[in-house]
């Protein structure tokens, strides 16, 4: 019996100690963390999608059209001239070549007015010195036209060309060769210059045909070359009936060309017609008195 005693507590002894090894670390010797798992990527699944790069900001807007002038004809019972339209084309463009592509190419948009210009393709548009030159295709050799619609188309081509400026006259080339005749009736071998006398006695800048306008001060303005510098304007309604009538002043008087204005006070919506009307210092000895119009909308 005292030897088993003896055996149980040597037994005891040693459980002891080996607890005492198997028992968490002192503090004073903590235990290195365990590293943290880290999942592969499953090749098989797609890559999340990367955020999206923000909006590039809005461009900017484009700058304001410039304007040019296309000289078409208005013709009364006994006379013709030229007067232009103008259109607003993309600022950069070669404003050479874009009036010159509609004077050949475009009908005028005012129905009053009309062109003798043909329609063939302008191949090309350079300076020489002072002078336009203005180069358009072999169809220009099947054109034709009566003496006045020669006169007529020279007095549009010189106008547009002389309204791009630093020009004193132009010349027309057919694929690139110079030349001397066209329908027979004018001198082509030199520049044509603008005639001053060719313009309309009186012309209507703005508003434009068919023009809409918001209703109260309607500003008209213009050009013209009178005599003593004095016209009539009138504003009709629909039915043709005067609204007003008043006398307006150029800024100078024929032979020199002036610019003129006048303001009508016009609240009721409905579609007007400005019409101006040259005096007729002759006493009807003379020639038509030229009336220009312009139909325009107020709303």
């Amino acid at each position: 019996m005292r030897r088993l005693l003896s055996l149980s507590a040597v037994i005891l002894l040693i459980a002891t100690f080996l607890a005492a090894c198997g028992s968490d670390p002192t503090p004073d010797e903590p235990s290195a963390p365990e590293p943290p798992v880290v999942e592969e990527p499953d090749p098989s699944e797609e890559p999340a999608e990367e955020p999206a790069e923000p909006d590039e900001p809005s461009a900017e807007p484009a700058d304001d059209l410039e304007p040019v002038e296309i000289f078409h004809v208005r013709t009364s019972i006994d006379g013709l001239w030229v007067e232009p339209e103008v259109l607003e084309v993309e600022p950069g463009d070669d404003l050479a070549v874009t009036a010159m592509q509609h004077l050949f190419g475009t009908a005028p948009v005012d129905p009053e007015l009309s062109t003798a210009a043909p329609a063939v393709t302008v191949l090309g548009v350079e300076r020489d010195g002072s002078v336009l030159v203005v180069d358009v295709d072999a169809a220009m050799h099947d054109t034709s036209g009566a003496s006045m619609q020669e006169v007529a188309f020279a007095h549009q081509f010189a106008h547009t060309a002389a309204a791009l400026g630093d020009v004193t006259g132009a010349r027309l080339t057919i694929e690139g060769e110079p030349i001397d005749d066209l329908w027979g009736h004018l001198d082509w071998s030199v520049p044509i210059e603008p005639d001053p006398f060719a313009l309309s006695p009186i012309t209507i800048v703005e508003p434009t045909h068919a023009d809409e306008v918001a209703a109260g001060a309607v500003e008209v303005h213009g050009e013209a070359t009178i005599f003593e510098a004095s016209f009539w304007l009138r504003l009709l309604d629909v039915d043709g009936a005067i609204v007003e009538e008043v006398t307006v002043m150029a800024s100078t008087g024929a032979p020199e060309r002036g610019t003129w204005s006048h303001t009508f006070e016009i609240t009721d919506p409905g579609q007007y017609t400005i019409e101006a009307e040259e005096p007729d210092m002759s006493d009807g000895e003379g020639r038509a008195m030229l009336v220009t119009t312009r139909t325009i909308t107020v709303g």
